[in-house]
């Protein structure tokens, strides 16, 4: 009921902890500590601890006092057995030092950085002097809280929607805390009135509070009548034993929740929000990081300190001789295989004939023999950026079998992050890095982070700059941005496949459907890589004119049926384009859009007539011209060739050059090669 309430209603709470809270994370409670504090005040003043309780009660003039009721006598046990600050602080230090936060905390902190919840729960009061609320937001959903340790920082007690905020009412173990019934008497001014402005919109759910605190219960009881407009909330077994805090309690009519346990009513609250489960990969990123460039740092001194730094110029010389002798295999994948196991014994020692080796068997699906060859590559350089670039693309190729997803993700990003590290000026690695956070693991912010680094190192690079253009309309909306970023793009580099395909769905979108329908055709009748043209082909069957429709099914089709598919590519704004226009196969649209990026059985589409109906091959009789074929009628109606639409298609796919060892949005590896 409660989280349907705060969900429907859109309700604000703020949280006041108290030490109960913290005590499955390893800080005892208040009537634990007291206990402890007079056994030590009667073992140093008689000597020995026994019947220390009946001893505090008669012998210290303290009427009332029992094992029961001990947190009470709290501010005055610590005074006694404390007795100046600088001891009291000491003490405190000890009592939250190397505490890691339990999973209550845990909930708490993924409720305070939900994106949809975190900005009604971002805000907690707490009398602890532990830093667990801001550990647990930092250590398990990497978010920094504002914390406010003192009373002269209350005036800056400022929450924001990606920022929680923490106020220790009492102050902080490292900054005079506040323990004494002097100390502790009234909350300052400044304290008093944050508390007033953060609660003026919302509830407050008190958690793990005793409510002896009169400071508090003073603050409280001077909040104006219209704060705290969504309740109070008081979860514990009992009510608070002290007569004006629970007469206050009563005037708010605040709800009673007979729950103790904090974790367990934290469980409660996971369950209820659906709110994601702990997560180790934080922790093993960090670990992997740090791991890795400590390694990577050693090599790098030990090169540094024998000389070995390796002639650039001599290896490119003879990666463009070795070329040639895979170009004569003519694309046949056991020739080049067999090419490649006898020149074997002479590549051992170079990582860049080893990596282009590994991408063409990659390219001809001699997947175990590639591993192999990467793993030679970054024996021989492991640090190698290009190689681990395009190693980890190789792993990105198993990322559309579910099951083993979020393996591969981690696998890549390491790779990538070797990559980018051991050589932070490489705008290629930069550009692919965020390609990859944006597109596989939706971080969009780390995404831009890359794209800006990359950009700042290679203003130029077409991969990086049509990358990005593909990033500001797709997540930022940016489409007047994006187009100069393709045509800067287009400028350097005019025939990259991956950057056409993109750029033509954009142009499909903002009505520019000439050129649109030029670089999809492009793609289509030039590209060797089956995932763009099964893009380029979707994209002109949202758009074409209807009487061409069923060709570009029949074309489609033949690429499904080779299992071809693009895991996870976002065809949404073509589809919501096709909705507008009524599009009248808009059914089958979104079919074949689950099938393609969403691993849908392709027999879902065998429901459409037009998906059954069969289709003229586009082969024409011999001796037709090429300006004349069906093919080239079909991508380039009469009214785009007579505005030049012919010049970019490219009607020799012969080449076997296995393209740059890195990976962009879908795996695209290679470019546009001229047309004769």
């Amino acid at each position: 009921m409660f989280s349907e309430s705060v969900i429907s209603g859109r309700m604000d709470f703020a949280f006041f902890l108290g030490a109960g809270c913290s005590i499955s994370s390893g800080i005892l409670p208040a009537s634990t500590l007291c206990l402890r504090w007079i056994r030590e005040l009667k073992r140093n003043e008689t000597g020995n601890s026994l019947d220390f309780e009946e001893w505090y009660e008669k012998a210290k003039s303290n009427p009332g006092f029992s094992r029961k009721n001990a947190g009470a006598f709290y501010a005055k046990v610590i005074q006694e057995r404390f007795p100046n600050p600088a001891l009291r602080r000491m003490a405190v230090q000890d009592l939250v030092a190397q505490r890691d936060p339990a999973f209550g905390y845990y909930v708490l902190s993924a409720l305070m950085a939900n994106e949809a919840l975190g900005s009604r729960f971002n805000v907690v009061f707490t009398t602890n002097f532990d830093d667990l609320v801001a550990d647990a937001t930092f250590l398990f959903q990497h978010v920094k809280s504002l914390v406010i340790p003192h009373e002269d920082l209350a005036s800056h007690a400022a929450a924001s929607a990606r920022r929680p905020l923490v106020v220790k009412v009492h102050g902080d173990a490292n900054l005079s805390p506040l323990n004494t019934r002097e100390e502790t008497n009234a909350l300052s001014l400044n304290m008093a009135d944050a508390m007033r402005r953060k609660l003026d919109d919302r509830g407050l759910i008190f958690m793990g509070y005793s409510g002896f605190d009169r400071s508090v219960t003073r603050a409280l009881r001077h909040l104006p009548a219209s704060s705290l407009p969504n309740g109070v909330y008081w979860v514990n077994k009992h009510l608070p034993e002290d007569e004006e805090f629970r007469t206050w309690l009563a005037e708010r009519r605040a709800t009673w929740v007979q729950h103790t346990d904090f974790d367990e009513a934290m469980t409660l609250l996971h369950a209820s929000f659906r709110l994601d489960e702990p997560n180790a990969r934080r922790f093993k990123v960090i670990q992997e990081n740090l791991e890795d460039e400590s390694e990577r740092l050693r090599r790098k001194m030990g090169r540094k300190v024998r000389g070995t730094t390796e002639d650039r110029a001599g290896v490119e010389k003879r990666l463009k001789s070795e070329m040639k002798v895979f170009q004569k295999a003519a694309g046949n994948a056991d020739d080049v295989k067999r090419l490649i196991e006898e020149k074997l014994s002479t590549y051992r020692g170079n990582a860049d004939l080893l990596g282009v080796c590994a991408q063409y068997m990659r390219r001809h699906d001699l997947r175990q023999f590639a591993e192999q060859l990467y793993g030679m590559a970054l024996e021989v350089d492991p640090d190698h950026p290009s190689v681990l670039c395009a190693f980890a693309a190789f792993h990105l190729d198993e990322a559309s079998q579910s099951e083993r997803q979020p393996e591969v993700y981690e696998k890549v990003e390491r790779l990538l992050r070797r990559a980018c590290n051991s050589n932070p000026s490489n705008a290629q690695c930069l550009g692919i890095m965020a390609s990859f956070q944006s597109n596989h693991l939706l971080n969009n912010a780390k995404a831009d982070s890359f794209y800006e680094r990359a950009l700042q190192a290679d203003p130029i690079n077409a991969e990086t700059l049509g990358s990005y253009a593909n990033f500001l309309w797709r997540v930022k909306g940016a489409f007047a941005e994006a187009l100069e970023y393709y045509e800067r793009s287009m400028d350097i580099n005019p025939t990259r496949f991956r950057t056409l395909a993109n750029f033509s769905q954009m142009l499909f979108l903002t009505k520019d459907r000439r050129r649109a329908h030029q670089y999809a055709s492009s793609v289509v009748a030039s590209s060797e890589n089956p995932v763009l043209r099964l893009e380029a082909l979707f994209y002109l069957f949202a758009h074409h004119p209807r009487n061409f429709q069923g060709d570009w099914v029949a074309m489609l089709r033949a690429l499904i049926d080779q299992g071809v598919r693009s895991p996870r590519w976002d065809f949404s704004p073509t589809l919501r384009c096709a909705a507008e226009l009524q599009h009248p196969h808009i059914l089958l649209l979104e079919a074949l859009s689950n099938v393609i990026a969403h691993s849908a059985p392709a027999d879902v589409l065998a429901q459409f007539e037009l998906w059954n109906t069969p289709h003229g091959a586009l082969v024409d009789p011999p001796g037709v011209e090429p300006e004349t074929s069906r093919l080239t009628r079909l991508l380039y109606p009469v009214e785009l060739r007579a505005q030049g639409g012919l010049q970019q298609v490219a009607t020799s796919t012969s080449s076997v050059d296995p393209g740059p060892l890195g990976l962009d949005s879908s795996a695209d590896t290679e470019s546009a090669k001229p047309a004769k």
